[in-house]
């Protein structure tokens, strides 16, 4: 019998070695050492300080840096508490940053400035949009939860839609006095910031998510960052408790 011929193995080139890390990152899901790993006390260490991390290199302002950290924190020690500690952590954003870091941000001082409104910070009234804002979708959640068969709770995009640009029409006609105009003006503006994540609360409501309207507006502004429109990922998502 012959022997074998050895031949030495081909040593992969460098855009093999991408390719392999990118297929092994794509696939960590199922990584039975990976999911292991990163259900550990360990684990759950490493992946929070890497994107507390990540924060900080982002430039994130202290004082959300702080509220974000904390709170995710919380949610790692206590899960099952996940949806009050996001709803405490997003009035505490509010009231750090009431319209987030939107274009809009400026409008309650321009509007100060137009009507001659002294002896107010334009924080303040922004502030005020914001928590008004929040008590008017508590509101609209509850009424469309006790007349869910009727045509504006069973199309709610259409409602929030027709609501909004009636508030647009009657800002934009000029008949209200400085004051008014102002709180209306920003009003609509935090309205414009919140609007799809009160459409997606008021969608999860109407497929009878049992989720309290408390707990949904827990999350319009959600302390990790977000665009004006949600990822997808409502109060019914985060509620699960591997989530």
């Amino acid at each position: 019998m012959t022997d074998a011929i050895l031949v030495p193995e081909h040593a992969p080139s460098p855009a093999e070695r991408l390719l392999a890390w990118r297929r092994a990152w794509l696939t960590i899901d199922r990584n039975e050492q990976a999911v292991g790993f990163a259900a550990s006390h360990a684990g759950l260490v490493v992946i929070h300080l890497a994107f507390f991390l990540l924060m900080a290199l982002c430039g994130m302002r202290l004082g959300g840096f702080l509220l974000a950290t904390g709170a995710l924190s919380l949610i790692a020690v206590s899960p099952r508490h996940k949806l009050s500690i996001l709803g405490l952590a997003s009035i505490g954003y509010l009231f750090l940053a009431p319209f987030g870091g939107e274009a809009v941000k400026d409008l309650p001082a321009a509007l100060m400035e137009r009507f001659a409104i002294e002896g107010i910070s334009a924080k303040t009234i922004g502030l005020g949009a914001g928590l008004g804002f929040f008590v008017t979708a508590f509101v609209a959640l509850n009424l469309q939860a006790r007349y869910r068969d009727t045509a504006p709770a069973r199309r709610p995009l259409v409602t929030l839609l027709v609501v909004f640009w009636a508030l647009v029409a009657v800002a934009a006609a000029n008949i209200l006095p400085p004051w008014p105009q102002t709180l209306l003006w920003s009003f609509i503006a935090m309205f414009a910031v919140c609007f799809w994540y009160l459409a997606y609360a008021m969608a999860d409501q109407k497929s009878k998510d049992p989720t309290p309207s408390a707990l949904r507006i827990g999350i319009f502004r959600p302390i990790w960052g977000a665009p004006l429109t949600p990822v997808g990922k409502g109060v019914a998502y985060l509620s699960h408790p591997g989530r």
